[in-house]
């Protein structure tokens, strides 16, 4: 939340874009913490998955596009217990069989024009049967 409102600030008023970019190192200096926020984040899923998803009266579907700090390095191994739950990357999915990992990385990715985090025809289809595999 601190950071969407020094961003706000940026935009309303360059005048005081080092003030606040000052202020933002240091509160990333003193007050930030890393662990704290993978906790509120894996509670944060975990409270949507139990008692929001699970009270709607429909076939729920849930995969990640990325894991919880995949692009991190880390496996916050968070398991989904509402619906059918497809514990894989679509992020890790779209990058099988090529050198370059990362979701950082750019340009043409598996023969597809759309860069990074995007999948080919042939992936989106095999994705598609994966999950109706899992359904039917």
């Amino acid at each position: 939340m601190i950071y969407i409102l020094i961003a706000q600030k940026l935009q309303d008023q360059p005048q005081n874009h080092v003030k606040i970019t000052k202020t933002l190192v240091q509160y990333w200096i003193h007050l930030h913490n890393y662990d704290k926020d993978e906790m509120a984040y894996e509670y944060a899923l975990k409270h949507f998955d139990q008692n929001i998803l699970s009270g709607v009266n429909s076939e729920i579907v849930q995969m990640w596009s990325f894991r919880p700090f995949e692009t991190a390095g880390k496996d916050a191994g968070i398991q989904l217990t509402t619906g059918t739950f497809i514990d894989e990357s679509m992020l890790a999915f779209s990058k099988q069989g090529i050198e370059d990992t990362s979701w950082k990385s750019s340009g043409v990715i598996n023969q597809c024009d759309l860069g990074i985090n995007h999948m080919t025809i042939e992936q989106n289809q095999q994705w598609a049967e994966k999950i109706y595999d899992r359904i039917r």
